[in-house]
């Protein structure tokens, strides 16, 4: 056995079965994306500062893994994508998520994952922090975890930026098709530094911010108020619901668009 054969699944930890290859964005979200875009797919990496065609892929996941549970979330993602995120929601427009909490947010938490990896990002000890629920073990180490939801809308794209593009070849307004998994960093007076991880998904944009585990539920809840006093048009998507009503004002599609680059 060589240096290269020593391996172990990324997921579960085991080394006894067959390596597989893990797309970032799932093979049958990245086909349903092309359909409803009209264009073929392209890949932003940060770690390499430009546009790449090829779909980005991890070769550390075992079939165990890959064949179960996280082709199980990929299938509910899709159903989501099928039913909600399709359709391009308009400025101001009322918009009532229903969402299976636990499935959404493990599948969110899976793609955030899977960009720490291949970006070797500052959170990807949060995240080996929360496998257990990620492979569906443990709903109580969810809760060190929230999940915020808020809504882009089409925006005119400045006509000096649109020039600069391409003049009548660039479309006036631009749509909110960004498809990408991000990173910033919060500080909050009185809590500190958090890292939010931003998956967006045609108009919805999941925020999922991570706390210790030990610092109790009355410091998630004072972060969550100041949060939301930050982005008023954000709202938290809750364990306890199966459906949270929002509205599309939370962010320019143009200026979300530039702001990823």
């Amino acid at each position: 056995m060589t240096m290269a054969d020593l391996w172990e699944c990324a997921y579960c930890g085991l080394t006894d079965a067959p390596r597989t290859r893990e797309h970032l964005f799932p093979t049958a979200l990245h086909r349903r994306l092309q359909e409803c875009n009209k264009v073929g797919h392209v890949f932003w990496l940060r770690r390499l500062d430009k546009d790449v065609k090829g779909e980005p892929t991890l070769k550390d996941v075992c079939s165990r893994c890959n064949n179960g549970y996280l082709s199980d979330l990929d299938a509910y993602i899709c159903r989501e994508f099928d039913s909600q995120f399709s359709t391009i929601r308009q400025r101001f427009e009322k918009v009532l998520f229903s969402y299976d909490f636990h499935l959404l947010k493990r599948w969110l938490l899976k793609m955030a994952y899977n960009s720490a990896r291949i970006h070797s990002a500052p959170d990807t000890f949060a995240l080996k922090a929360v496998l257990p629920y990620i492979r569906g073990e443990n709903d109580h180490l969810g809760r060190s975890v929230r999940l915020f939801l808020q809504l882009a809308y089409p925006a005119p794209i400045p006509p000096a930026e649109r020039a600069r593009l391409g003049g009548e070849e660039v479309p006036e307004i631009w749509e909110p098709r960004l498809n990408r998994v991000g990173i910033t960093e919060v500080t909050v007076e009185g809590i500190g530094r958090k890292i939010i991880r931003h998956v967006a998904l045609q108009s919805y944009t999941f925020m999922l911010a991570y706390s210790n585990p030990a610092d109790g539920a009355s410091a998630n809840k004072e972060f969550a108020a100041e949060f939301l006093k930050r982005a008023p048009a954000a709202v938290e998507v809750k364990a306890s619901q199966s459906e949270v009503a929002t509205v599309c004002d939370g962010i320019n599609s143009w200026d979300q668009f530039r702001q990823s680059r």
